[in-house]
């Protein structure tokens, strides 16, 4: 082989190397925060890269504090942002985001991409069917002494069940219901867990508690894990009228305003609202329900609760609840 035709192979090897290396360089990338479970995001997020060739670069957070946590992260960003979209296990904090600026264009851009709803997780074993209440509110009655546990309320879906109720007590000119049901909560002595929902089912589970306030996908992915017997629960209403029915969870996700790969952010925002990675998503984790499926799901005549005056009222709610926790007369 001549020197000529040597140089020339070995120019063109390099070339093509290069070549290669610039492509990897450019695949396209999207940057999610996702306040959904991991097992049960993942399976979706691959499918979408199997789908599009778009590799998504998730973040998770903490179960205690996931959803609260990522939110705080996002506002930090705002002027530089980091995430293309955020993916949401509730719609409170995430509607607040959009009202903020924080995500593009608002509220209407938000896509739903599941349903799920809060939830008594009880063992049937220690707890009889007539003990059960009908509401939220009979908890503050005085024979769930000593018999229940809910998570942090400053974070997740017991903070925003806070709002919910907080609110629809104003809406229906009865603040002072709220605050006598936080006092009601805080006379039973009920158990504030900083292991977050999954831990307020662990806690029914190994008897320190007999009445857990939690939601449906983490009773549903303890019992698909649990080699005993399985646990119980029941969708509480919030009064006997049309409106006043269960605290429905719907999540949602966006994208970031300024995001830096928008395009990107925008097929995999619109791939989670799809009928595809809904079904995956309740494959893995039976909890989390397609939002078209929710009336199959129990969820019926939800709280009817403007989302704004949740959103208004979160901080509130929380403030005046450890308020309450410290005035247990």
């Amino acid at each position: 082989m001549s020197s000529r035709r040597f140089m020339a192979g070995v120019v063109g090897l390099v070339a093509a190397a290069a070549l290669l290396s610039g492509c990897r360089r450019e695949e396209p990338t999207v940057v999610v925060y996702v306040a959904v479970d991991e097992h049960a995001a993942r399976p979706v997020l691959a499918r979408f890269t199997e789908r599009t060739g778009i590799v998504v670069v998730p973040l998770f957070d903490g179960e205690i504090n996931k959803t609260t946590g990522l939110v705080q992260r996002l506002r930090r960003e705002q002027d530089r942002p980091r995430a293309d979209c955020f993916w949401s296990n509730e719609e409170v904090q995430i509607g607040r985001l959009a009202q903020e600026g924080v995500l593009r264009d608002g509220r209407e851009r938000l896509v739903p991409t599941f349903v799920r709803s809060r939830v008594l997780v009880y063992d049937s074993s220690r707890v009889r069917s007539d003990e059960l209440p009908a509401t939220w509110w009979e908890l503050a009655e005085e024979r769930f002494k000593d018999r229940l546990a809910m998570a942090d309320p400053r974070f997740g879906s017991t903070a925003t069940h806070l709002a919910g109720m907080a609110a629809w007590s104003s809406m229906r000119g009865e603040p002072d219901r709220f605050d006598s049901w936080c006092r009601g909560l805080s006379r039973n002595r009920a158990r504030l867990l900083s292991s977050g929902n999954a831990g307020v089912v662990r806690a029914v589970a190994s008897g320190e508690a007999d009445f857990g306030l939690t939601d449906t996908d983490d009773v549903a992915a303890f019992n698909a894990e649990s080699r005993g017997a399985k646990l119980s629960m029941v969708i509480l209403r919030h009064g006997p009228a049309p409106g006043e029915g269960p605290w429905v969870m719907r999540g949602f996700a966006g994208v970031v305003r300024e995001a830096p790969h928008a395009e990107a952010a925008d097929r995999l925002v619109e791939y989670l609202g799809g009928a595809e990675a809904q079904s995956l998503l309740a494959s893995a984790a039976p909890g989390f329900h397609p939002v078209a499926a929710a009336a199959d799901a129990g969820f019926v005549d939800r709280l009817e609760v403007d989302p704004a005056a949740c959103e208004a009222m979160l901080p509130a709610a929380i403030e005046r609840f450890f308020v309450a926790a410290g005035e247990p007369g």
